[in-house]
């Protein structure tokens, strides 16, 4: 019928569809029809590339046409207050939102670390139009507890959503059900040395449940970080296994303050004492009742 409408009509027929909320979906089943694999986005964080099939991280930075846009504020500033620049480590970089509108700061030195291919794949697209200054180091590797060969699973329709699998059951994501692929895992104190970093240090770490293993396995490294922004998930990082409670003694015993916000809700940082973070932290790890609810934790000295 919108074929038969002439030129004008057709037009507002597609300006209704763009404007709908589910608009990315229809995009989605469009570019699916035509055997669109991949799209690239120009927004805010840069032109990005990513998966047609990834509804949450790629749908909403289309949509929204930004990223994470008060963490991203909080490292830029960070660096800009440092005369000399510093260094940045994205740790779960994915495709590149964060880890790009940092490096262009050329005295910033960037290091993103990212261990699925289509992911690192598209994080080193991203990396030709968005990083001019020779000051971005990529790894395709999972950072964690132990150097090892570990499986990883993945989401269909997420891809900031895959994740390190240890635990085989079946978790409250149907995570049992997912694609499992062999990825190299790495401790960040074997592979960074952290003397030559040039300071401050600054840590962003988003992996799904393995951050309390990276903590044990990158303890030198983020001891000497001023500043990490981190996700805490109760239900992921049981299913992984990691010591929960020695990450947040390692909070405790290194950062003055910090913040905590419901997961993806933006706002400008509402500074508490440290003992009061990880008490509440270490509430939220024991609640049965958490579900798969997450928050976005943000520490500083």
């Amino acid at each position: 019928m919108a074929h038969a409408l002439p030129w004008g009509a057709k037009q507002a027929v597609l300006d209704g569809i763009v404007e709908s909320l589910d608009h990315f979906e229809k995009f989605q089943q469009i570019g699916h029809g035509l055997g669109v694999e991949s799209i690239s986005v120009r927004g805010a964080n840069g032109l990005v590339w990513g998966s047609i099939n990834d509804r949450w991280l790629i749908g909403t930075y289309a949509t929204k046409r930004e990223w994470a846009p008060d963490i991203v504020e909080l490292f830029k500033h960070f660096f800009l207050t440092a005369n000399d620049g510093g260094t940045f480590l994205d740790i779960g970089a994915n495709v590149g939102l964060t880890l790009f509108p940092v490096a262009q700061n050329p005295r910033v030195q960037c290091y993103g670390f990212e261990p699925e291919p289509r992911n690192f794949a598209y994080l080193n697209l991203g990396l030709r139009e968005n990083c001019p200054y020779d000051n971005v180091v990529l790894s395709q590797v999972a950072l964690f507890d132990r150097k090892d060969t570990v499986k990883f699973e993945l989401s269909s329709s997420n891809y900031g959503d895959h994740r390190v699998r240890v635990s085989e059951t079946d978790g409250l994501l149907g995570e049992g059900s997912r694609e499992v692929i062999l990825v190299q895992a790495e401790r960040l104190d074997d592979i960074v040395h952290v003397d030559r970093l040039k300071r401050p240090l600054a840590v962003k770490i988003d992996t799904q449940g393995a951050e309390p293993n990276i903590f044990a396995g990158g303890e030198r490294t983020l001891t000497a970080a001023e500043l990490i922004s981190l996700e805490f998930s109760p239900h992921s990082m049981r299913r992984i296994g990691g010591d929960v409670e020695a990450e947040l003694q390692f909070l405790a015993a290194h950062f003055r303050e910090g913040a905590i916000a419901v997961g993806d809700q933006e706002g400008v940082p509402q500074w508490r004492p440290i003992s009061a973070i990880v008490e509440e932290l270490r509430h939220y790890s024991a609640d049965p009742g958490i579900g798969t609810k997450y928050f976005d934790v943000t520490v500083r000295k």
